[in-house]
């Protein structure tokens, strides 16, 4: 039977793993976090979103405006709707918990074990749930796909085990978890229950009924639904025409120049002139924009290795590195890289982050880019006050800890922003 009892569990959760742990753990991980804009009164529910539509604008040659027409900044109501939320969990096991003689002592061995896995995996969701939405990578190929087999652009954000759901536009093609992962051919096996992912048993048939198809993408459990997303910087920005949403939070992005991120076609990108492209899009965006200053610009590495071959390129002429200097650069620990590049339109910094999409460079301005929360991180409590849940299986109790991200995402002022999508080099 148990010997770790609930309440001895209970209490080393509280004292080892507090919420301010848990946070600091993933928050210090995720670039995003790091400089986006808290907003902590968010309680959940519907809630107001401030937005400028239009400034003051009423100027005459010769005489005064008449009070008629003057034109006062105007200010539209964006509404949003609830929290969105990414849960997550961890398992301890009562043997584990009972390896020494000391009960603390045998918790922070097994927290020390399971926290920074965790943490790094939180971290991956919640990062590619504000940047790119539900869309953990996309089918490029469906060779063998009558044996579970498919083919995607980005198998380094899939984990063996994994839940994931195969969809398009929000409907559900198929279901199941992943089995194998091919990192040289970019090849992954779906397979129909958790208890077949060791053996690679019962693959799913992907072609039968609905067929999996090039471009359908791979998310998460839920990542189909749309009222459970959150709303994503890719989305925000982009325009309805570039496959972004055309309101935001209920207003039209087309109606407000206010609302409106300036969009910058990629489909010419190729890797010796990825920098021009960019500061192309800085300097209209500061044109556009006036008082913002988009000069922090997230990408993939991918595309930050070839933004750093353009610079250590000798070569002259345009898209070579004779236009642009490369200032400091850093590397952090915790997965990203930032550049300071300097050009003959300013200087911006690249930030290289693994979740983001291959097809999008952000051009951000952080005073515009806000997350509605209180609190970010929370541990799920029961009535009776426990921040676990207990099972009893063959092979002994298991406490279960579950955990959530939750919050919204509110580009407040898109205006300030420019993405340049449809990169496909």
């Amino acid at each position: 039977m148990s010997t770790t009892t609930t309440t001895g569990f209970n209490a080393m959760l509280k004292r080892y793993m507090p919420y301010s742990l848990l946070k600091a753990e993933v928050e210090k991980r995720i670039y995003f976090l790091n400089k986006v804009n808290k907003k902590t009164n968010y309680k959940g529910g519907t809630g107001d979103i401030p937005f400028k539509a239009g400034h003051a604008s009423s100027f005459r040659y010769g005489k005064l405006v008449a009070s008629a027409s003057i034109t006062q900044s105007k200010y539209i109501m964006g509404t949003m709707t609830g929290y969105k939320e990414i849960w997550g969990a961890m398992k301890f096991l009562d043997h584990d918990l009972n390896k020494h003689d000391n009960a603390a002592e045998s918790f922070i061995e097994a927290l020390l074990k399971e926290l920074p896995d965790f943490a790094e995996g939180m971290k991956e969701r919640v990062s590619q749930a504000l940047l790119n939405g539900p869309q953990l990578a996309k089918v490029t190929g469906i060779t063998d796909a009558d044996e579970g087999h498919i083919q995607i652009d980005r198998p380094e954000m899939l984990e063996y085990g994994m839940y994931v759901e195969i969809s398009v536009g929000g409907t559900i093609h198929k279901t199941g978890y992943v089995a194998a992962i091919d990192f040289n051919t970019n090849d992954v096996t779906i397979v129909t229950a958790i208890t077949d992912v060791d053996a690679s048993t019962n693959p799913v048939d992907l072609t039968a009924a609905t067929t999996v198809a090039v471009n359908d993408i791979l998310t998460l459990e839920g990542g189909s639904d749309s009222t459970l997303q959150f709303t994503s910087i890719v989305d925000q920005l982009l325009s309805a025409t570039n496959g972004g949403s055309a309101t935001l939070f209920g207003k039209s992005k087309v109606k407000y120049p206010f609302l409106q991120a300036y969009n910058h076609s990629g489909s010419a990108i190729a890797s010796a002139n990825i920098l021009s492209t960019i500061f192309d899009a800085f300097g209209r965006t500061k044109a556009i924009a006036k008082l913002g200053n988009p000069s922090e610009v997230l990408m993939s590495y991918k595309n930050l290795q070839n933004a750093m071959k353009e610079l250590e390129a000798t070569g002259t002429g345009v898209g070579t590195g004779r236009q642009f200097t490369a200032g400091d650069t850093k590397v952090n620990a915790y997965g990203w890289t930032t550049i300071q590049v300097t050009g003959v339109k300013g200087m911006v910094t690249l930030v290289g982050i693994n979740e983001l999409r291959d097809d999008v460079i952000l051009g951000l301005d952080w005073s515009g880019i806000d997350l509605h929360s209180n609190g970010m991180f929370e541990r799920r409590k029961s009535p009776s006050g426990n921040e676990y849940y207990e099972e009893r299986t063959e092979d002994g109790f298991v406490y279960i800890v579950d955990i959530r991200f939750f919050g919204e995402l509110v580009v407040s002022k898109p205006s300030y922003q420019f993405i340049i999508h449809t990169i496909s080099y």
